[in-house]
């Protein structure tokens, strides 16, 4: 139990990550292809399929944030 509560929070920090960073760019003035290619968040790259999941992520945040929720 104690290892499923430590993968949550660790999950929930990565999507913390994440929106943080969307958020500095939308403020930024950033589209959305701009902040995919402008994110990088080096310690997630041990994450298997960092690279498409991170897009993914940002893209959908990205509208989220911008257009808001679909």
């Amino acid at each position: 139990m104690k290892e499923s509560r430590a993968w949550i929070d660790r999950q929930w920090q990565v999507l913390k990550e994440i929106r943080d960073s969307v958020q500095t760019q939308v403020d930024r003035g950033a589209s959305e292809e701009e902040a995919v290619h402008r994110i990088d968040l080096p310690q997630l790259k041990t994450f298997k399929g960092y690279e498409r999941a991170l897009e993914i992520a940002v893209r959908r945040i990205h509208r989220e944030l911008t257009v808001g929720l679909p």
